[in-house]
């Protein structure tokens, strides 16, 4: 005679009711940072800062949201926010 024990597990989803709008919405764990996402970021930036470059403009999105981002993509986030 066989004795089958039976595991069982309550799972409760929390849905929260306000809108998540923090900076990092849009990204993903282990996803890179779109060129829209870097634009959004610097558009206010760029506009105090215009003779800035993509250098400091990766240092600038580096610092604020604690990522590593390409010179690449900060130049191409540039680009799209002029």
């Amino acid at each position: 005679m066989c004795i089958l024990l039976i595991h069982a597990c309550l799972v409760q989803i929390k849905v929260l009711p306000a809108e998540h709008n923090c900076p990092t919405t849009k990204l993903v764990e282990n996803k890179m940072a779109s060129q829209s996402w870097v634009a959004d970021r610097l558009t206010d930036w760029l506009k105090k800062n215009p003779s800035k470059g993509p250098k400091a403009a990766k240092e600038k999105v580096e610092g604020d949201y604690g990522i590593k981002l390409k010179y690449s993509k900060a130049y191409s986030g540039m680009q799209l926010a002029l």
